[in-house]
């Protein structure tokens, strides 16, 4: 069977991924996350997954978020650990010399400081948590959420825009 008999027999699924939230996909990572059993975890993908199924349409925009390192289409950003936290004091407007822009600076030490201190020391060394604690009280959630479509465009802009550009603080 060559390449173009194998197309023909994969029905073509319409793109249903502007319906799907993103915040409902951050909710099974949640619960994934929570688990400690692989069975539960799996339990919580696969739900999911036939919830998507169900609606009918292509699962491919949430596998890209999914596993993104599998995504040939979208390689990697460029954009280190440090970048993003001078980029995030900047933009909320953290002052440079306070205890959460040190924290998120220093994300990967234990006694960083921080209005959540406590909470830092526990997420030591995991960036995505201390920013998470950081913004978490500063950023109110938009009303509408964003979709798994939109999401992935912001994403493939950012992959197509030049890898040397600097952000300047």
């Amino acid at each position: 069977m060559n390449d173009e008999q194998i197309e023909t027999k994969i029905p073509i699924l319409p793109d249903t991924s502007a319906l799907a939230p993103f915040r409902d996909l951050c909710k099974v990572f949640d619960r994934i996350a929570s688990r400690e059993k692989s069975t539960q975890k799996k339990e919580f993908l696969a739900s999911y997954f036939m919830n998507w199924r169900s609606s009918g349409g292509d699962i491919f925009p949430a596998l890209r978020l999914i596993i993104p390192e599998l995504d040939k289409e979208r390689t990697t950003y460029g954009l280190r650990e440090s970048t993003l936290a001078k980029t995030y004091i900047e933009v909320i407007g953290i002052a440079k010399d306070s205890a959460d822009a040190m924290s998120l600076m220093n994300f990967k030490s234990s006694v960083a400081g921080g209005i959540h201190n406590w909470v830092h020391q526990r997420h030591a060394g995991n960036f995505p948590q201390v920013l998470k604690n950081v913004i978490q009280a500063r950023i109110n959630p938009p009303a509408k959420g964003i979709s798994i479509y939109e999401l992935n465009q912001q994403l493939d802009i950012l992959n197509s825009s030049d890898k040397k550009y600097e952000i300047k603080l």
